[in-house]
């Protein structure tokens, strides 16, 4: 499932400044998974949980690393923008809103935090929190339940609004 306007990175500008620049083992991976095909040079096994290695278990294991490597560059990426709006003091990376409580092993649960936190975005002096979500929009589960992407965006917005309304 490729939606209708996710070609963008295909017409920008090269630049190293701006992170739109991409190896050509990059490009040419990303061309391949836009038309559908296997990159090649994959491995045989997943490194974190060592099952069978493939594009969609690359993206939904949650042993091997990408899923987390995804989000912080995002997360990276977007607090870089913001930075270079506001100035890098205005914006702090992974911050708790609420503390959560101590389970029986000493971790604690239920907390709420941000990723980014910046001051001034929409009023000055204010504090705007940012929360960022990585949706692997072809997971198997989606396609097979026919999800659009909009729909699976609107339910992340939807229980992040549910997450965050008690505390901001």
């Amino acid at each position: 499932m490729v939606h209708n306007r996710t070609g963008g990175w295909l017409t920008a500008q090269p630049s190293i400044i701006d992170h739109t620049d991409l190896s050509a083992e990059d490009f040419r991976d990303n061309l391949a998974l836009r038309y559908g095909l296997v990159p090649p040079g994959l491995p045989a096994r997943c490194e974190g949980c060592g099952g069978e290695f493939s594009t969609t278990h690359a993206l939904s294991c949650k042993s091997g690393g990408l899923i987390v490597k995804r989000h912080d560059e995002v997360r990276e990426v977007f607090g870089e923008v913001i930075s270079s709006a506001i100035g890098p003091s205005g914006v702090e990376r992974e911050i708790t809103l609420s503390r959560g409580h101590l389970d029986s092993a000493g971790i604690e649960v239920g907390g709420v935090r941000a990723d980014l936190v910046a001051r001034g975005i929409w009023t000055p002096q204010r504090v705007a929190s940012f929360d960022i979500a990585v949706i692997h929009a072809d997971a198997p589960s989606y396609v097979h339940n026919n999800r659009s992407t909009e729909s699976l965006l609107d339910e992340r917005c939807r229980f992040k609004k549910r997450h965050y309304h008690t505390v901001c």
